[in-house]
């Protein structure tokens, strides 16, 4: 059985830019169009972008107590659309973010329970992280 898929976004075009918010208009398949916020990211200019990033965090116990980053991290696994990092489980493990250089060096550690599901893509540009296909 297949289904279509009428509210497929197609546009998206900017519509103003203030203090670091932004309003953009989205609009469906059918030519209807809503508003909607956004943020802009400000990136560290000199910052260098992050060779690799390890996640580690328990499955359960403590990411249990973060309900959105539990979703963001473990049921959508949204960490596998971005290149060059991986997950790791270990029982009883804080949820964190170890950016690691080219030698594979820690450069930086993100404590992830700061984070909730919308953050997280948020954060994670910040530090130099890319979608894939994502040049």
């Amino acid at each position: 059985m297949f289904a279509i898929i009428k509210s497929i976004v197609v546009a998206c075009t900017l519509v103003g830019v203030s203090a670091g918010a932004c309003k953009a208009e989205s609009c469906d398949l059918e030519g209807q169009c809503t508003t909607k916020e956004c943020s802009v990211i400000e990136i560290d200019s000199k910052a260098k972008p992050a060779a690799r990033g390890r996640m580690v965090s328990c499955k359960g116990c403590k990411l249990n107590h973060y309900e959105s980053l539990r979703k963001w991290v473990k049921l959508d696994q949204k960490w596998k659309e971005y290149q060059n990092i991986e997950m790791q489980w270990i029982q009883g493990h804080d949820p964190i973010l170890f950016i690691l250089d080219e030698e594979g060096e820690e450069k930086d550690r993100v404590d992830m329970t700061d984070y909730d599901y919308d953050s997280m893509p948020k954060m994670l540009k910040r530090k130099g992280f890319k979608l894939k296909g994502e040049f």
